[in-house]
């Protein structure tokens, strides 16, 4: 059965999608709330993890 990106983000609140580029596609809701700056689109994983 295929899982809603709605219900994946429910289900794991603290998850991280990026691509090949380290550019973060896609947070749970917790994620969004802690860290708004990975709501812009172009956020990359480094950009979280050096600051």
């Amino acid at each position: 059965p295929k899982v809603s990106p709605a219900t994946f983000c429910r289900v794991f609140p603290f998850h991280f999608m990026f691509n090949r580029d380290l550019t973060i596609v896609q947070t749970g809701c917790t994620i969004t709330r802690v860290i708004p700056q990975v709501t812009t689109g172009s956020c990359k994983l480094s950009d979280i993890l050096l600051t």
